[in-house]
C-alpha cells in the first residue's frame, strides 16, 4: 500500500486489490475489538472506542472505493 501511495504511476488493477484488502482488514479489526468489548469480564479494559474507530476507518475505505478510479479512462 505504501509503494502504491508514493509511486508516481498509480496502477488501477492494484488499486482494485488494495482497497478491498484494506476494508477487509479494518472490518476484521473492528469485529475483533467490538467482540472483545462485549465478552470481556467486568473490570477489564474494554475496546469499544478502538472498535468504533476501526468502523470509521472501514467506512472511509468504502467511501474511497466508491470514488476511486476503477476503469482506465475514467
Amino acid at each position: 500500500m505504501i509503494y502504491w501511495a508514493i509511486s508516481p504511476e498509480k496502477s488501477i488493477s492494484l488499486n482494485r486489490k488494495l482497497i478491498p484488502t484494506a476494508s477487509a482488514y479494518f472490518t476484521l479489526l473492528a469485529v475483533t475489538e467490538l467482540l472483545h468489548g462485549f465478552f470481556a469480564p467486568l473490570g477489564t479494559p474494554r475496546m469499544f472506542t478502538s472498535g468504533l474507530s476501526e468502523v470509521v476507518m472501514m467506512l472511509i475505505t468504502l467511501y474511497m472505493a466508491r470514488n476511486s478510479p476503477t476503469r482506465y479512462g475514467r
